[in-house]
This record gives structure tokens, sequence and C-alpha cells, in this order.
């Protein structure tokens, strides 16, 4: 057998997606002699291999054809064209991109029977540049298996759960800026931004759930903020409801406040229940609801049917009043104001 060298004159790749038309991989080459003579006019072997990540990568796909040579010995194969003797693996299937299984360079491996035949030798591998992925990335979506923080294929890949992420802030610009951030920018309808839904029976499950990781974050801050910007009346910066007979919005504290509502001009704690228990606080050490208010009021329940506001010691002894009222101003620290036929205020010792 003679030894020959395959010159490359031209290479193009033109890739498109499915759907337009099928993928081919355009290939021309010049068979040579090993003094560098043409061989024209001649039957030839070729096996032709793309290999992932190296000029010894693993093979992604291969296929075999026989092609005649003209009388300059140049030949043209379209790679993923029908005629090849064998194939293994689809120009589809493989992954251009570099994300996921198979990702990275590729590489186009010759090798070549100068008589037509099967006795093929490597004549080498050429990587496939930057022109075939600018082509294939400007006309088709990326194919093959995804990776990273996603599973299963593209063109319509999953995010992989459990999304567990670990990121300093301080390395994003703006510095200390959030992590994910979503804004919903219609102007109608009721569902915001973010909606979380737990099927969860279990006591204590929670849909949405943030923590404070630091032991002395002090000030004001906060595992879940709400805020309403809004300027019309009845506007809520954080909302509780309960369809059953617990509490829409529930607060424990060791030593501080359990629920604490601060207004300058509306309700600092507004709770509301038909049935039960319209606003309700507890705390070992300090107020168990706590509201502020320069203009409306601090503290404020409605009931139809117990009681709008509902106070009670039950630590037989605690020598403190269950009820305090002080105020510096003119008005009553304690008022009562009843426009039925029952009491304005009520005290009873038993």
């Amino acid at each position: 057998m003679k030894k020959i060298l395959l010159t490359i004159t031209a290479f193009l790749v033109t890739l498109f997606a499915v759907a337009q038309a099928p993928n081919l991989l355009n290939y021309q080459g010049v068979a040579r002699n090993a003094v560098g003579n043409v061989i024209p006019s001649q039957p030839i072997g070729l096996r032709l291999s793309i290999l992932s990540g190296s000029p010894t990568g693993s093979p992604v796909y291969t296929e075999t054809r026989n092609v005649t040579t003209n009388a300059f010995g140049l030949f043209n194969v379209q790679v993923g064209s029908p005629g090849a003797i064998t194939s293994t693996g689809t120009i589809a299937g493989i992954n251009w991109t570099a994300f996921g299984a198979g990702s990275g360079t590729k590489y186009l491996q010759v090798e070549i029977d100068p008589i037509g035949g099967t006795n093929y030798f490597n004549v080498g591998s050429t990587q496939l540049v930057s022109v075939p992925y600018s082509l294939y990335a400007a006309a088709a979506a990326p194919v093959g298996p995804a990776g990273g923080d996603l599973t299963g294929t593209y063109p319509n890949p999953q995010i992989f759960f459990p999304l567990i992420k670990t990121f300093n802030a301080t390395t994003l610009t703006p510095a200390n800026t959030q992590l994910l951030g979503l804004t919903n920018s219609a102007t109608t309808g009721t569902l915001g931004a973010i909606t979380g839904t737990s099927a969860s029976n279990d006591a204590s499950a929670t849909a949405i759930m943030g923590t404070m990781s630091s032991t002395a974050p002090g000030g004001f801050s906060a595992a879940v903020r709400g805020v309403n910007n809004g300027t019309g009346a009845n506007g809520i910066g954080v909302y509780g409801s309960q369809a059953g007979s617990g509490w829409g919005v529930y607060g424990t504290s060791p030593n501080g406040f359990a629920v604490n509502g601060l207004s300058t001009t509306s309700t600092g704690v507004n709770g509301s229940s038909t049935s039960g228990v319209g606003a309700a606080g507890t705390s070992a050490s300090a107020s168990g609801v706590s509201g502020t208010s320069t203009s409306g009021a601090g503290v404020f329940g409605t009931s139809s049917t117990g009681n709008a506001g509902s106070f009670q010691n039950t630590n037989a002894a605690n020598a403190v009043s269950t009820v305090v009222g002080n105020s510096n101003g003119s008005g009553a620290s304690v008022e009562g104001t009843n426009t039925g036929t029952g009491r304005g205020g009520f005290f009873q010792v038993l």
C-alpha cells in the first residue's frame, strides 16, 4: 500500500436545525501520495470521526464511505448525508456547546484507504474552530444532554432540584445586591413576583421560609420583610390569612416583640377575625403584641362574635397589671366606647 498524504484545501461546516434541513458537515480534501503527487480519478475509502475534547478524544460521531477523487485528486464529502456505508451516532446529537455532557472542543479525524477498502490509517485530526460554532449558534438552539444546574436534554432542559447555592454578594456589581430579584411588571393581577406552595401535611411545614443566620443582626433586620409603597388606604406590608382555626400571622419571641407594628398615619397591627382571635402574640419577657402609631391606632382589632381584644395573665404569682395604659397627653390612657346596649368599659375582680 502506498503511503499518501491528505491535504485539506477547504473546510466548511454548516449545521441547521432539524426543522430547517438535515444536519450536514461539508468536507473537501485532496489526496496526494508520499511524494506529493495527487491521486487522480481513483476510489478511496474514508472513515471520518468527530472527536470530543482533544485530537485523540472519544468519538461522538463516526461514518465510513467510499468516494472517488476527480482528475485533480479532489474529493467532497457531506458528513452525515445519505450514502455512508456505516455510521455511529448523529450530527444532530452532538453537543456543540460548552455546557453539559459531551461538551467542549471538537476535532475531525480523517482515516483513509487509498485503494477503496477498509484498511484505514489515520492521516490526522483538525480542530473545528470558530466558524462552524458561529454558524451553528446562529442557526439552531443547543442540542444534547444538559448539565450543571440543568437536567434533561436541549432544547427543553429542566432545572435540576434540589437547587442549593451559596454565593458572596459582595462580589456582585453593584455590591451587596440581592442574589435573586424578580419583578412582576404587570399593572393588573393578584399574584406577585414569588409564589410558594407546599403540599406537606407536617405540623410545622412552610411554603416560604426566611432565616437570618447571624446571631446578632440587630436593628430592623428581618428574615422576611414586606414593603408596600402604595399611598392608598388599607394597603398591607405583610398579610397572612388562615382558612381554619389557626392564625393569619403568628409571632413568638423569647425576650423581644412577638409582633411589632409601626405606623405613622394608620394601623400598626390590625387583626380581624369572624370567630377567633384577630391578633395574638406571646412573649416570655417582653411585649407579645406591640403597635406604635403617631396618628392612628397602634393596635386595632375587630370581631363580629368574639373579643376584639383579649389580654390574659395566666400566672397566678404574677402581680403586675394585665392591661396598662399610659398617656402623656390630655386624653384618657384607657377609653372604651359602646354604641350598643353594652358597657363602654368593664372591670371585675373575682
